[in-house]
């Protein structure tokens, strides 16, 4: 066997095992990835909100420094965007849920067409409208909130609490409008679809019940 054929089979079965080696990482890096959201998830249903925070943060990390972010899934990046907005929902820190979903948004422009960012968004604005003692910009700021579950709908009808709180919202604007409006603390005490209880189980509770009681 010539010196060249050796060589030709060494260097062959270097760049095979190179290669396993790297996709070996790949997959590790992967299912730690995917861990961190799941633990994450569920830390957040145990309302054990600094772990959650924790947790969701070094998966965020991960997903940033990432060598696979490009091919990484969509639909798992999307349950720690908005498990994330839930969780900041759930802590009362409104002011970090704009930033946090602008920001997604403009590294992954998919986000800003989600229908659950507008969710969160609606949320977010309709607590803001509640905090605000000035009637004209509570009025601008149920409308912004109306509009974003309005999005919501266009492009998923049956989604039931982005529905309640558009309905609650009009209702609230009516009011207003006819000088009927609820005193802030009764429309707080009204209550919206705030929190989801999982970003996608509101959509598979929804197809689980019949047609007629869908709404």
């Amino acid at each position: 066997m010539s010196f060249n054929v050796r060589l030709t089979r060494r260097l062959t079965g270097g760049l095979a095992v190179l290669a396993l080696a790297g996709a070996s990482w790949m997959l590790l890096s992967y299912a730690h990835w995917v861990y961190g959201i799941e633990e994450g998830s569920r830390l957040l249903d145990r309302q054990d909100f600094p772990a959650a925070r924790t947790s969701f943060a070094l998966s965020e990390s991960q997903f940033e420094h990432s060598l696979l972010r490009p091919i990484l899934p969509r639909a798992q990046y999307r349950v720690l965007l908005f498990n994330r907005v839930r969780l900041l929902m759930e802590m009362k820190q409104d002011g970090e849920i704009a930033p946090l979903l602008e920001a997604a948004a403009k590294r992954q422009p998919w986000v800003g067409d989600d229908s659950e960012y507008h969710f969160w968004m609606g949320n977010l604005q309709y607590r803001k409208a509640l905090a605000l003692s000035d009637k004209q910009a509570r009025r601008a700021g149920l409308q912004q909130a109306a509009g974003s579950f309005r999005l919501v709908l266009n492009s998923d009808p049956g989604d039931w609490d982005a529905k309640f709180n558009f309905q609650n919202a009009m209702r609230l604007l009516n009011g207003m409008r006819d000088k009927k409006e609820d005193t802030t603390e009764k429309m707080k005490q009204g209550g919206m679809k705030i929190l989801r209880e999982d970003t996608d189980k509101a959509k598979e509770q929804q197809q689980k019940l019949s047609p007629e009681k869908r709404g």
